[in-house]
């Protein structure tokens, strides 16, 4: 079948090829060259605005070409023609059978019918001066004294193709005003004509379209919906579809008029239903924002009480500026669930006002499935909410989210009474968030100086037995409450079971500059647990700077870490540095949890007050094993007590194995030693270690009645190397490499 609708050049284009690009076969110098006369009124049309006839008219610059097998020659007009008779001269063509085709540019009638390209351009409200001609008489058995008729064309054995143009008349809803692009679309197909100077809301919402179609006759068919869409300035979309009872043929030559004067509504979005089959498909900021108003209208509705689930998928980037976002899932029980999939694409300029807003964020409460988008230059008002760039909340109790392949740039988020997060305020459900990045420049401030509330550079705080993995975080993050402040999480709370795994933070400020110096943990990391089973395996802190003169649990991965049931693996601190009051550590501040193969290496500690160690600065009840802290760390004492290289002061029940220190350190306060600071409580077991230093002994001072019966079998000095004093306390191959002078982890 033919196509019905062929965009045609503009006139200028055509003349321009016909006077200067022409392609032909070299003429030979004694080649004959005849004269042919036309004289008929069908060569091209020239619609007025007073009606709908086709005018015809000859003008200067025309030419024909004429083809018969191989040979093709171009004939041009000659002066003294009128508006319906001209007379055309070129080369002789011989032959039986020919092509006249209009205009001559075109090698033979199916590059005519295929090659025009572009989009054509309407300039104003009906104006028809874009539509253009083309046309051919095909297998005539003559070319002298030509008729561009069906008639003529008959009577010598061939056809005339001619284009049709559809005239389109549509009514457009109230709101619409400027229009820029009209699309037809048909058996998978689209059409599109560029609009200009048109605003249809100085024509009552009338829009009056021209498009030229294909050569010859085409048939619209029986029972195939046609659609017909118009672009908003706005990229608002408003369309209309329909299809004809019977088959219906657009003739060659003539217009064809379709007017709609019912029907025609906005498309909310480009295609879709919002189902998980046929998701809403989003490729612009107005239909985004259409996203955003179905959940506030559904909202509305009912105050949130009943759950509703929609499907989405953006196809293109978006920026919200100007919009003031709303949260799709804020408010009642939490049921407006979305599954948003970005496709790689970025939402740039999103703005939300916690103020108005419950739960700042994109998303709100994150019910269901966020994947593969990017947000960029984002900027959260939290007030007094929970908040963060994609969820104030990620899940909440049984309504579970998950978030995979998101990425956050350049984002400042501030609240003044909750937790906030690069990411997420709170992770709140056992979802998983995989793969997913705060990167470029990020300030997260938590400004309250009443209210306890955590910030961290990915998320403030984690209430669920969640799933993080695979992450990572670049930020600056600055807390004045009296609660946590992590690079990378501010807190985990109570029974908490979480997995954190295969997650970094990547560098930046973090800063607390409250007077709560006891209970007040600051990390590069996390900044506090409590005892809920989380488990941290193969994290990283790169690049802390963190800076917390007034504040006590202070450590380079971990402040506190909460009871014994969680754990550490295979994680490490560099090139950080680290300032705090009391019980701040390399690794971790205050610990009453286990670590393994943990290490900590280019980076310096500096502390105000007392307990504080190149690993650990105030371990209690904590299992430490297979742990080191190099030679680039310093641990700067000044006249603070209980200094060491690895663990500030030895308190009740710890058990630390297989460690070594060779951290530089110095002080002039009491209790500096090169493992211990201080032995504070029995039985405090200390076993297998190695202590780097000749000028200190392995703890700087012991508790009047302390045993210090555990602390055996360790080494202190620095005779031979690191590694064959490793393996003379026994020291495992299977954990340790001892390839160099100091081991490190496998």
């Amino acid at each position: 079948m033919k196509k019905i609708l062929y965009i045609l050049l503009p006139a200028a284009a055509i003349l321009a090829a016909c006077n200067k690009n022409i392609e032909t076969p070299s003429i030979p110098q004694d080649a004959e060259e005849v004269t042919i006369h036309v004289s008929v009124p069908a060569t091209k049309i020239s619609l007025t605005p007073e009606g709908d006839d086709l005018l015809l008219a000859w003008e200067e610059g025309d030419c024909l070409r004429i083809i018969s097998g191989s040979e093709s020659q171009v004939y041009t007009i000659q002066p003294g023609f009128s508006e319906h008779e001209a007379d055309f001269k070129g080369p002789k063509v011989n032959g039986t059978t020919f092509d006249i085709l209009y205009p001559g540019t075109f090698a033979d009638a199916s590059e005519a019918a295929a090659a025009y390209p572009g989009t054509p351009v309407q300039d104003g409200n009906g104006d028809v001066r874009h539509v253009k001609y083309a046309t051919c008489l095909q297998g005539v058995d003559t070319y002298s004294n030509i008729f561009f008729t069906e008639d003529w064309a008959t009577s010598h054995g061939g056809s005339l193709l001619r284009p049709t143009v559809l005239k389109l008349v549509m009514t457009l809803p109230e709101d619409a005003s400027e229009v820029n692009l009209i699309t037809v679309g048909l058996l998978g197909e689209e059409f599109s004509m560029e609009l200009k100077n048109v605003d249809v809301s100085k024509s009552d919402h009338i829009l009056t379209a021209y498009m030229a179609a294909s050569l010859g006759d085409s048939i619209l068919p029986a029972n195939v919906p046609v659609e017909v869409k118009v672009t908003g300035a706005d990229e608002a979309v408003y369309g209309v579809s329909f299809s004809l009872k019977s088959d219906t043929t657009l003739k060659g030559g003539e217009v064809s008029i379709f007017q709609f004067t019912k029907g025609v509504k906005e498309y909310l979005f480009e295609g879709g239903d919002g189902t998980e089959a046929n998701p809403f498909i989003i490729a612009n900021k107005r239909q985004l924002v259409n996203l955003m108003k179905l959940y506030a209208d559904e909202d509305a509705a009912d105050e949130g009480k009943k759950e509703v689930k929609y499907w989405a998928q953006l196809t293109a980037d978006v920026n919200l500026s100007g919009v003031d976002w709303i949260p799709f899932n804020r408010t009642g029980n939490y049921g407006r669930a979305i599954n948003f999939d970005g496709g790689g694409h970025t939402i740039s300029n999103l703005t939300v006002d916690g103020n108005t807003y419950a739960y700042p964020s994109f998303a709100g409460v994150v019910y269901g499935d966020i994947k593969d988008v990017n947000f960029e230059s984002v900027v959260i008002d939290g007030g007094g909410n929970n908040a963060g760039t994609v969820g104030g909340y990620i899940g909440t109790g049984d309504k579970v989210g998950n978030c995979s392949g998101i990425t956050v740039k350049n984002v400042t988020i501030s609240g003044t009474g909750k937790n906030v997060g690069g990411f997420a305020g709170v992770v709140g459900s056992t979802g998983t968030i995989s793969n997913c990045h705060v990167t470029g420049t990020n300030t997260i401030i938590q400004s309250s100086t009443t209210t306890a509330r955590s910030a961290g550079g990915f998320v403030g705080n984690i209430s669920a037995a969640c799933t993080i993995k695979n992450c990572t975080a670049t930020a600056n993050v600055k807390n004045e409450s009296s609660y946590y402040t992590g690079g990378f999480i501010g807190q985990l709370g109570t029974a908490v079971p979480a997995v954190v795994e295969s997650c970094a933070f990547l560098g930046g400020n973090i800063e607390a500059g409250r007077d709560a110096v006891k209970n007040s943990p600051v990390a590069g990391f996390i900044a506090r647990l409590t005892n809920g089973g989380a488990t941290f395996t193969d994290c990283y802190v790169d690049g802390a700077k963190i800076t917390a003169v007034k504040s006590g649990r202070v450590g380079g991965f971990a402040g506190d870490t909460g009871g014994a049931t969680n754990s550490f693996t295979s994680c490490h601190v560099i090139n950080s540095t680290i300032s705090g009051a009391q019980h701040c550590g390399g690794f971790v501040g205050v610990m009453y949890s286990s670590a393994s193969k943990c290490y900590v290496d280019a980076t310096t500690i500096t502390a105000n007050d007392i307990n504080d160690g190149g690993f650990a600065g105030y371990p209690e009840k904590a299992t430490i094993t297979n742990c080191y802290v190099t030679s680039g760390v310093k641990v700067v004492g000044g006249a603070c007590n209980n200094v060491s290289g690895f663990a500030g002061i030895g308190k009740v029940d710890n058990n630390i194995t297989f460690c070594y220190e060779a951290a530089e350190i110095s002080g002039t306060g009491t209790g500096v030693g090169a493992f211990i600071g201080y032995v504070d409580a029995a039985p405090t077991a200390v076993s297998s270690c190695i202590a780097w230093h000749n000028d200190l002994s392995f703890y700087g001072g012991v508790k009047d009645e302390v045993s210090v019966d555990n602390i055996t079998g360790n080494y202190t000095g620095t005779s031979g190397t690191i590694t064959s004093q490793a393996q003379s306390l026994g020291w495992s191959g299977d954990v340790w490499n001892f390839s160099g002078s100091a081991p490190v982890l496998k």
